[in-house]
C-alpha cells in the first residue's frame, strides 16, 4: 500500500550506509557541497531538565522587563507562525496523495515555501545566539541525535543520497534498502558528511521538485507499473519529511512558549544594559558580510530584515531608561 515502510532483507545498517555513501563518493567528486562549512553534524539525548542560561547577569536584572516581555512575546507568535504553516504543509502533502494531479503539486511547492520562509523569519531569534541545552545539545552516541536546526534546515545537499539524480537513475535512500523510517532517516542524515541530508525543509524541497521539476510529477505518480514501488518509497519520504518538520518546529515553538523554560529564563535576566546588548546584533544583522552568500532568497531575506526591524522598534519602546 503506498505510504507504508518497506523492508528489504535484513543487512547490517553499516553495509547499507556503505552503498549509498558509495554512490554519493562518486556524486560528490562532481558536486560542491560545501565541505567547509563548520556545522556541528549530531546532537545529544535530551539531559532531564534544562541548565542555567550561559551568562549570568546582575542581581538588579529586570526580571519582568517590558522588553524581553515583547521580545519573547514576539518569538512565541513567531514560531507559532511557523508551526502553523508546517501543519498546513503536512495536511496539503497528504491532501497531494488523495488525488494526485500538477495542479496540487504545484500548490504543495508553494506550502513548502511558505512553510519553510516563516520559519527563518522566526529563526531571526538566533541574532541572540541563544543556544538552548537540550535542542542544541551535541553527541556521537547511539541513539543519534541532531541540533534541531541541522535536523531542520541544513543546507547544502548532495541530492544523489536522496534520490535520482542526471546519470544515476538508481541512486540515494530512494532506491536504497533501508526502510525509510524517521528512526532510520535520523540515522542516515549527515553519518559521514555534513552534506548528506536527509532530514528537513531541503531534503523534502528535493523531493518534490528532483533534479528537473518539470518533469517530477511523472516520477512521483509514474504510468509505468514497474515504477509503482519507487514512487510509494517516495511517497513515504515526503509524508515522514513532512511529519518531521513540524513535530520539530512544534518543539522549538513549545521551548519558546515555556514560561520557565530556557529563553524565558535567559530574557527575563536580562538587565537594562543586557537588553541593549541584544539590540546591537539585531541592528548589526542588515550589515553582516555573508548576507550575499546566503542560500536565503532575497524576499525572505527582506522579510526578516522588516521583521526585525519592527521588533527592534517594539524593544526601543518599551525597554525602560538606562540607569545612571
Amino acid at each position: 500500500m503506498a505510504g507504508q515502510s518497506f523492508r528489504y532483507g535484513t543487512k547490517p545498517r553499516s553495509i547499507r550506509r556503505y552503498i549509498i555513501g558509495l554512490v554519493c563518493v562518486i556524486l560528490s567528486a562532481c558536486s560542491e557541497h560545501g565541505a567547509d562549512q563548520k556545522v556541528t553534524p549530531l546532537s545529544a539525548p535530551a539531559p532531564e531538565k534544562l541548565s542555567e542560561p550561559q551568562h549570568t547577569y546582575s542581581e538588579d536584572s529586570a526580571e519582568h522587563s517590558a522588553a524581553a516581555a515583547t521580545l519573547i512575546t514576539s518569538y512565541q507568535h513567531a514560531y507559532a507562525k511557523a508551526a502553523s504553516d508546517a501543519s498546513d504543509l503536512r495536511t496539503q502533502i497528504n491532501d497531494f496523495y488523495t488525488g494526485p494531479d500538477q495542479n496540487k503539486l504545484n500548490q504543495l511547492r508553494a506550502q513548502l515555501s511558505s512553510a519553510h520562509q516563516s520559519f527563518h523569519i522566526a529563526e531571526t531569534s538566533q541574532v541572540f545566539n541563544l543556544i538552548h541545552p537540550v535542542l542544541d545539545s551535541t553527541s556521537l552516541k547511539e541513539p543519534i541525535h541532531h541540533p534541531i536546526r541541522v535536523r531542520l534546515d541544513q543546507h547544502p545537499l548532495i541530492a544523489g543520497y536522496l534520490d535520482t539524480v542526471e546519470g544515476y537513475p538508481a541512486s540515494g535512500i530512494v532506491h536504497s534498502e533501508i526502510d525509510i523510517t524517521l528512526e532510520n532517516l535520523n540515522d542516515e542524515h549527515q553519518f559521514s558528511d555534513v552534506a548528506y541530508v536527509a532530514l528537513g525543509f531541503h531534503a523534502l524541497e528535493f523531493l518534490l521538485n528532483g533534479s528537473d521539476p518539470e518533469k517530477r510529477f511523472a516520477q512521483l505518480q509514474p504510468s509505468d507499473p514497474e515504477e509503482k514501488h519507487t514512487a510509494e518509497r517516495r511517497e513515504t519520504f515526503i509524508k515522514v519529511l513532512g511529519e518531521q518538520i513540524l513535530s520539530d518546529i512544534s518543539l522549538i515553538e513549545a521551548a519558546w512558549q515555556e514560561p520557565d523554560g530556557y529563553y524565558a529564563q535567559y530574557l527575563r535576566q536580562c538587565s537594562t544594559s543586557c537588553i541593549d546588548a541584544l539590540l546591537a546584533p539585531m541592528k548589526a544583522w542588515e550589515e553582516r558580510p555573508n548576507r550575499s552568500a546566503s542560500h536565503l532568497t532575497e524576499d525572505t531575506l527582506n522579510k526578516q530584515s522588516a521583521y526585525l526591524k519592527t521588533l527592534i522598534e517594539k524593544l526601543e519602546k518599551s525597554a525602560p531608561p538606562a540607569e545612571p
